[in-house]
């Protein structure tokens, strides 16, 4: 689409004074799977588009090629995955962190297949509101071994979903589980952990006790997998459905 920069050059150039009711309002932006005639990254001024979209929350530009030319708007969901099949390699750590910068309240960020970002770049991202997390064929996966863990541990407390297929080797992706059964102190509810129990049928520990979003009978820490097994069995059965005693 030879036209794609025309349109950013378009809404990087509005100002709140000429056109107040027109695009001021702008909040979501989908620009994604567009292909052009070359090879060339689509270049985008964030300072200046940041201008023009000042209440921009989301933006998709999964599967098209976009570079930064010069920052930041305070998105709340990111999207810019990459086909890992072609020949772009996406952003990387600098890109993101000035798209980033402020956007403390962060809840999805997608950057699948993205080869040139770093774990420490994500952990040092300033929100602590991540809900879905999409890494897969990402080299933030398996930077490092306790990459995935840390991120678990900053964002347990609101994490919903959290994408690492195709991630390579097995420490990265054990210690990221052996930080979700650590789960104390957290708001997990019984949604995902029911998911956990189902999906991890050989777990020999988790620690449940002070989980603000669990019912009270489930607030503990469970040191065999025949204790597991017993908790998984109760919660297929319903015997926490409806219950009101968590703490939220």
């Amino acid at each position: 689409m030879a036209g794609l920069p025309f349109v950013f050059k378009a809404l990087s150039d509005l100002t709140l004074s000429f056109f107040p009711d027109k695009y001021c309002n702008l909040r979501e932006l989908d620009i994604s799977n567009i292909t052009t005639t070359s090879r060339d990254t689509i270049l985008i001024n964030m300072e200046k588009f940041q201008k023009g979209c000042p209440l921009l929350r989301a933006l998709n530009c999964n599967h098209t090629m976009i570079s930064l030319s010069e920052t930041p708007i305070k998105e709340q969901r990111l999207q810019i995955a990459v086909d890992s099949r072609g020949y772009f390699d996406g952003m990387d750590d600098s890109q993101i962190e000035r798209i980033l910068k402020k956007s403390d309240r962060l809840k999805h960020l997608d950057i699948r297949g993205c080869q040139r970002v770093s774990d420490s770049c994500l952990i040092r991202l300033p929100t602590w509101d991540i809900e879905h997390l999409i890494l897969s064929g990402c080299s933030a996966a398996s930077a490092s071994p306790d990459g995935l863990e840390l991120m678990v541990r900053k964002w347990a407390d609101k994490l919903l979903e959290m994408e690492v297929s195709s991630t390579p080797g097995e420490r990265a992706v054990n210690y990221a589980v052996e930080a979700f059964v650590e789960a104390d102190t957290t708001k997990i509810n019984l949604k995902p952990l029911t998911r956990l129990l189902k999906n991890c049928p050989s777990l020999e520990y988790l620690n449940l006790s002070s989980c603000r979003g669990l019912a009270r009978g489930m607030k503990r820490l469970y040191q065999t997998r025949p204790d597991i097994i017993k908790l998984r069995t109760e919660i297929i059965e319903g015997k926490f459905n409806d219950n009101d005693d968590s703490d939220d």
